[in-house]
């Protein structure tokens, strides 16, 4: 993520493929991040949650499955996590009132079990 996000401010064209370098940067930041972005979604100011803009996630931030027409991107609405749609399963959803979200809303796994 953190490559991609550089080549984009550099003005370089992002990798198409998961490299395995990548890969390995993507789990590594999964495993220091995973923790961290759960806690915030439990904070009450919608602020402090970072929004993963679609562009920049080339794989799912879970499982680090790459992306394709048939993989698709679901944003956790609790910690805003793009993930696949093993790692954010549509049946993961639940109201989070305190950001204004009534209705049910897709969740990944961490948030779903942490909520």
């Amino acid at each position: 993520l953190r490559l991609t996000l550089d080549a984009r401010l550099a003005g370089e064209p992002a990798p198409t493929a998961l490299t395995p370098q990548l890969a390995d940067e993507l789990a590594a930041q999964r495993r220091v991040h995973a923790a961290s972005l759960c806690a915030l979604a439990s904070a009450q100011d919608e602020s402090l949650r970072p929004w993963i803009p679609d562009e920049a996630a080339l794989a799912c931030m879970k499982c680090s499955r790459q992306f394709t027409m048939l993989v698709r991107r679901h944003h956790c609405r609790a910690c805003g996590r793009v993930c696949c749609r093993v790692c954010a399963p549509a049946a993961n959803s639940k109201p989070i009132p305190q950001l204004g979200y009534r209705e049910p809303v897709r969740h990944c796994l961490d948030c779903f079990k942490s909520a």
